[in-house]
């Protein structure tokens, strides 16, 4: 169990109300802290092993950015979130139990860490979705990557692990987060909903917010 935490917004993300959701998903997970924000169109991602509550949030203008609370079953090396040169992904879940030694064999990516969300990124550089790539995985994602519209906030999930999000029409603000309460702790939403399984989501500044169903078929066992 891991705390997801994600905002878009074209004006500019309130960190405020983003630390304060953080601190509200901490308790799905103390062991460490990380966020992947975008600026001057690079991922930047910075991870801690702490909890949330002693996060050195930056002070930073960003129009998109996720954050991690790990609950660890094994040791602080290879927090989250884990990035590429072009994408960043916050995960709940487990792709596999197999030893990161078996990975390549098993999906022909080559890995350079140990912490399985790894995988998830080099499904994207492979032009392949997660949940297409590891349909038996649990999987609830929130996804930064940098595209040819610029920034863009992708979140999904497969059934097995919850998320939920909030989009604001007038102000094309996303805020995305494991659990309902998460919001209803943190602040004022008013357009709060369940990411439905096998269902892609994505905001960017072009296009707006958009969600198409991926895949048919996975069955929701979450709240």
């Amino acid at each position: 169990m891991c705390g997801l935490v994600a905002a878009f917004n074209p004006s500019g993300v309130d960190m405020i109300l983003f630390r304060k959701m953080m601190l509200q998903a901490m308790v799905r997970g103390q062991h460490a802290t990380g966020i992947s924000y975008i600026e001057d169109e690079k991922i930047i991602t910075i991870k801690e092993p702490v909890r949330a509550s002693l996060f050195p949030m930056p002070t930073i203008k960003t129009v998109a950015i996720i954050g991690h609370c790990r609950y660890s079953t094994s040791d602080l090396e290879y927090n989250q979130p884990i990035s590429g040169e072009d994408y960043s992904i916050a995960h709940n879940g487990v792709v596999t139990q197999l030893a990161p030694e078996e990975w390549e064999e098993w999906t022909g990516f080559k890995t350079t860490g140990r912490n399985d969300t790894e995988l998830l990124v080099r499904a994207f550089e492979h032009d392949l979705h997660p949940l297409e790539a590891f349909p038996e995985a649990s999987i609830s994602c929130a996804l930064l990557a940098i595209e040819e519209n610029g920034p863009e906030l992708g979140f999904f999930r497969n059934g097995q692990r919850p998320l939920w999000f909030d989009y604001d029409d007038e102000t094309q603000s996303c805020y995305v987060a494991s659990t309902q309460d998460i919001f209803q702790r943190s602040g004022d939403f008013h357009h709060i909903e369940r990411c439905k399984a096998g269902e892609h989501h994505r905001v960017t500044l072009k296009t707006g917010y958009a969600a198409y169903k991926f895949i048919e078929g996975f069955e929701d066992l979450q709240p």
